[in-house]
């Protein structure tokens, strides 16, 4: 492209073509102010931007976070309150936050409408550069003191609550520690994030000045990707921000760590529960620091190599780490981190103790050696380079790929090296691969960079049960013997600081953020192109899109013949299916051979009703068999599938007892993290069918059976058992509905031939037809009745509040003003209330058409009765609704969600799923014109039928014991109906 084409005001600094990503990479400079700019330009109509900050803190009190809330609430241009969420109101982006790294701080946005881009850069770039950061705001998302009903103080904020749940999840404890035992010397070895006992000694001064010292174009990196010309966003960065602003320097260079000649030992401690034993709860990590970041061949050899070791359960380390006895499953601390100036790489397992430590080093050492000796398998290698090459080839879903490449990018090009560099691809790839058909090469960088680095820390993070409530009791006194120090003065200077506050979360908003209109809304709703043959559930689904040489086989079987006493084995059989071997066959090379003829396959269960069904009916439920492959291993990659789901080894017991640790292990640790998720499932299923069942497979119903099952004898003969007569009951003709993606050609040469290879290896008929082997076991408790709470027990320092109420069908009017008002609550008092006044980190409703059902949800929330009437509350103020202004705004919102680009994989299961469940084009283009359509009256009518509902309860609270038995006293329920969650 001709230099000529950009404003003066920049350098074009380079150029260079990015073929795997069908672009360019143009890399910027803004002369005034050395703000560098890269844009990866393509075709894609989902636009991206970012503005990112070298941001290293100094100490743990965490004020790289709390500036990241907090320069999102206020700006010059934009006087409100909180601009974050008034751009969740008025927007169709399809993605929009702000991260806080160890060392960095960034902001994205993406949109696929260019004015709705302009609007979110425009109130992002103002609010980075130009933060009003007002004590209230400081105080509302950083720490504040307060006084509770009782007249106590007590201590409270955003980001305190925030990290108050994260130190006391012991996965987060391990992951943290792992990463700074290993940096003791800089930024690296305290908490970017904020430890909770530090938090409180950020003053308001250093807060303001840490903004001062980082946040200018000359510490700033802008990030674009998309198909907006790079001129017209460039015209717009300096017109808008830039401009304002001199070059200066800053201060912000991140140190390396010097070298260790020995390795360290240290110790830490996690809140256990205090009627949970500590044996088998450790965790022990082996961290190695390794190399700088920006060697794209090291980085990706590195990549490749913990792939290698532990990619799954059947690589070398992975497997001789659950063989070994020493735990329980391989910790998710384990992988390596390319997040930091210089790399770390970490082996860890959990479910173990502390006097296993040496045994535990003893082991991954003796295995390494015994690689570097013996060389690796060659098919394992190839497995790994495969799997890795097919991650950069697919056309991903999940988010937008302009987030993916921003990560990437930012870990070189923070540290001042060539954005362009972390991205590349094919070059680099094909360079290792010469290198590793040479003999040794993975071996050699095994020796040099994990066996002979002494830069290493052994990290063991043992249960406390005492831990939570001596944290509790320090924080008490700490805050009773403040208030007695507290002269009368002090306590006026504090009320008025808190009145304030109230004032300013109560205030109206001095200006407004742009938004777009209705009229930006398209009126025809997006419609897959899905070619169909066959009827009923034998139909085979196909579509033709741009898949850069993958087909996608996506097969739903029905479950409707199953026994209710059947589900809950339902997720265990799943990962038997894909993780064990086959007769014969070790699980170890199985998981290779799964690398080799694919590029992923994997198994899972879900429950629903389908449009028109009653929520108390009998749920549909689908068992989704998914795999994606390269042509040239298509037949090889189908042979394999039908030999697992067919002829997978149920009677290898001890891969089985491991997979069933695996499991329970994961659901344990996802309990704090995704509490809020728990809450909601265990609350609707009071009123719908399928969301039992769904509890039953992945909430806590699925807790409680996998506790009784792993205790229960002779349970590993059952699960054969069991697991033999699923396979045979679910994996017939007759159950099957199939969907198929690839390339227009692709199709057209191997998609008969995929119809005709499941037509020919499935037997007829459905699971009637197969003989029923029933389970001895009783099916978890099932959550309270109507008009009864429920309390969940487990050691967190805050908590998740759930409300669940009955709801509006899908095919009714009152589906999409519910819809509404659930995006008008979370958008409006409930972040008010729970959020900005309450200092919990999230606050949430939502409703499902197909299950009927509306449900409200908390996230780290250190309340539970304030939080739970504020649910109340705000439907409340919704029954007598009248704002115009921002039911437009929701109604762009919620059109906004279905105008998320669809990667193939996503467009597969989304025909799939709208065929299961008869959610037809007619029914969601009725909708778009209901929701076009809808006016205030008819949000203030769902308010009100809610309203009119509201003492059905379905209350579920995740929290503290003491807190919950506080609660009781208005909702008894959460002492008389308590599950002690196991941790």
């Amino acid at each position: 492209m001709p230099a000529n084409k950009y404003p003066d005001c920049y350098t074009l600094v380079s150029t260079e073509d990015l073929k795997e990503y069908r672009g360019k990479g143009l890399l910027f400079e803004h002369k005034k102010t050395g703000c560098q700019i890269y844009h990866v330009l393509n075709d894609d109509e989902e636009n991206l931007f970012s503005f990112s900050f070298r941001t290293p803190p100094k100490d743990s009190t965490g004020v790289a976070h709390i500036l990241e809330h907090s320069v999102l609430c206020g700006s010059r241009n934009f006087p409100v309150k909180d601009p974050f969420l008034s751009m969740m109101k008025g927007s169709v982006n399809t993605f929009l936050n702000a991260m806080t790294y160890p060392d960095k701080t960034l902001y994205p946005a993406a949109s696929v409408l260019e004015k709705d881009f302009f609007n979110l850069m425009d109130v992002y770039g103002d609010a980075v550069f130009f933060p009003r950061l007002n004590e209230e705001v400081f105080r509302q998302e950083g720490h504040r003191l307060e006084t509770d009903d009782e007249g106590k103080l007590i201590r409270t904020g955003i980001v305190y609550n925030e990290m108050k749940g994260n130190y006391s999840t012991q996965d987060g404890i391990a992951y943290e520690w792992s990463i700074r035992s290993l940096f003791p010397d800089g930024p690296y070895s305290v908490d970017s994030g904020g430890d909770p006992e530090v938090i409180p000694h950020l003053s308001y001064e250093e807060f303001k000045a840490f903004h001062a010292d980082y946040y200018h174009p000359s510490n700033c990196r802008i990030f674009l990707y998309g198909n907006i010309p790079s001129e017209r966003t460039l015209e717009f960065l300096d017109r808008r921000f830039l401009s304002s602003f001199d070059r200066i320097v800053v201060s912000s260079d991140i140190p390396m760590q010097k070298s260790w000649s020995e390795p360290r030992i240290m110790e830490t401690g996690w809140p256990l529960g205090e009627s949970e034993s500590e044996e088998g709860k450790s965790t022990i990590s082996l961290n190695w620091k390794i190399f700088p970041f920006g060697d794209a061949l090291k980085n990706l050899s590195m990549s490749i190599l913990s792939e290698m070791l532990m990619g799954n359960a059947g690589a070398p380390l992975y497997k001789a780490i659950l063989q070994s006895g020493l735990g329980e499953d391989l910790s998710p601390v384990s992988g390596v981190d390319f997040d930091l100036i210089e790399g770390a790489f970490s082996v860890g397992v959990r479910g173990s103790d502390p006097e296993k430590a040496e045994a535990f080093q003893e082991l991954v050492f003796r295995t390494l050696e015994d690689l570097v000796n013996k060389g690796f398998d060659r098919d394992l290698m190839e497995s790994c380079m495969r799997r890795v090459e097919f991650r950069a080839r697919e056309v991903q879903g999940g988010g937008p790929f302009g987030l993916r490449l921003l990560r990437k990018v930012m870990k070189g090009w923070n540290y001042g090296q060539n954005p362009g560099d972390a991205i590349r691809f094919d070059s680099v790839m094909k360079e290792l691969r010469a290198l590793a058909g040479e003999k040794g090469y993975f071996e050699s960088i095994l020796k040099e960079w994990i066996l002979e680095n002494r830069h290493m820390s052994r990290v063991t993070v043992r249960p406390d049960k005492t831990m939570a409530k001596r944290q509790e009791a320090a924080l008490r006194k700490e805050l009773d013997d403040l208030a007695q120090a507290l002269s009368e003065e002090d306590k006026r200077a504090l009320e008025e600081k808190n009145r304030s506050l109230r004032e300013f979360q109560e205030a109206e908003d001095e200006g407004r953020v742009p938004f777009l209109s209705t009229s930006d809304i398209p009126r025809r709703v997006k419609m897959l192109d899905v070619d169909v043959s066959g009827d009923g559930p034998a139909a085979v689904l196909s579509q033709k899109v741009f898949t850069n040489g993958i087909l996608y086989n996506d097969m739903a079987f029905s479950l409707e013949d199953l026994e209710d006493e059947l589900f809950p084995w339902l997720p265990l059989f799943c990962k038997y299916i894909s993780g064990t071997g086959l007769p014969g066959v070790p699980y170890d090379r199985v998981s290779t051979e799964l690398a080799l003829k694919t590029g992923g396959f994997g198994l899972s269960v879900e429950a629903g009703h389908k449009v028109g069904d009653e929520p108390d009916e009998k749920p549909e439920s689908f068992l989704y068999l998914r795999m994606k492959m390269l042509e040239a291993q298509s037949a090889e990659a189908l042979e394999l599938a039908s030999s697992l789901i067919h002829r997978a080894d149920f009677d290898n017991h001890e891969r089985m007892e491991q997979i069933l640790l695996e499991l329970w292990n994961d659901l344990k640790s996802s309990l704090l993290p995704g509490g809020h998720s728990y809450v909601m499932i265990r609350g609707g299923s009071r009123f719908s069918s399928s969301a039992r069942r769904e509890d039953n497979m992945y909430g806590i119903g699925q807790l409680q059976f996998l506790e009784t099952l792993k205790e229960r004898k002779n349970h590993l003969e059952e699960l054969s058992r069991i697991m033999k007569s699923l396979r045979k009951r679910i994996f017939r003709q007759g159950n099957l509905t199939l969907s198929i993606v690839g390339d227009e050609d692709l199709l057209e040469r191997r998609g008969g031939e995929l119809r005709r290879f499941w037509a020919e290896n499935l037997p007829g008929g459905k699971a009637a037809d197969a003989e029923t082997v029933m389970p001895d076991i009783e099916l978890p408790s099932p959550a309270p009745a109507l008009k009864e709470a429920e309390g969940l027990g487990i050691a967190a320092m805050v908590g998740y509040v759930g409300k669940a109420i009955r709801g509006a069908s899908m095919e009714s009017d009152g589906y999409i003003s519910e819809s509404l008002l659930s995006q008008l609550m979370k958008t409006g008092p409930l972040w008010e209330k729970i959020r900005m006044k309450g200092g919990a980190y999230g606050a949430f409703s939502s409703n499902s058409g197909l299950d009927r059902t509306f449900t409200f949800a908390t996230y780290r929330d250190p309340e539970i009765g304030a939080s739970l009437d504020a649910f109340k509350e705000s439907l409340e103020e919704f029954s007598a609704f009248d704002d115009t202004e921002e039911l437009d705004k929701a109604v762009i919102s919620v059109a906004g969600k279905e105008l998320k680009p669809q990667s193939p994989g996503e467009k597969s299961m989304i025909a799939l799923k709208r065929r299961l469940y008869r959610i037809s084009d007619v029914l969601r283009q009725r909708n778009r014109d209901r929701l076009l359509s809808c006016d205030a009256a008819d949000v203030a009518n769902s308010a009100q039928e809610l309203l009119g509902r509201w003492d059905e309860d379905g209350i579920t609270v995740m929290g503290n014991p003491e807190r919950l038995d506080e609660a009781a006293g208005r909702w008894p329920g959460l002492k008389d109906n308590r599950i002690n969650l196991p941790q």
